[in-house]
């Protein structure tokens, strides 16, 4: 999604749920996905990781549906969940006391959130 507006950075646990399905999380990063013919750009099936496999299809889904936000909660703890069109969820879950930052929401040239933070200006 080059070029897009808004982004979420994680450094922290998150999941993503639609229709309360986990349909790719952070855990997702070590686990070996499904053995899988080449992609045709020279990967090989050995390399590839449920992660991978998962958020190249929620890629896919985001670029050609586009789905708006519905709603965004936060807990002073940091919990992030930002629900979307179509029964989607992303959960966020900052799981440690070191004051680091877990999550960051910037907005393309213009001021953005991070947690623990403050807004702070995207422009150079």
């Amino acid at each position: 999604m080059t070029g897009s507006r808004f982004a979420l950075h994680l450094e922290c646990p998150f999941r993503v749920v639609q229709q309360d399905r986990i349909f790719v999380g952070s855990d997702d990063l070590l686990t070996p996905a499904a053995r899988r013919e080449e992609d045709g750009r020279g990967h090989n099936e050995d390399e590839w990781l449920a992660y991978d496999v998962g958020t190249g299809v929620l890629r896919s889904f985001l670029d050609r549906k586009a789905p708006l936000v519905v709603a965004v909660r936060t807990r002073p703890v940091g919990d992030l969940q930002i629900e979307l069109e179509h029964g989607i969820t992303i959960e966020v879950l900052p799981t440690s006391l070191k004051r680091r930052e877990s999550w960051r929401f910037p907005e393309r040239f213009a001021e953005h959130v991070t947690f623990p933070g403050r807004p702070r200006s995207g422009r150079p």
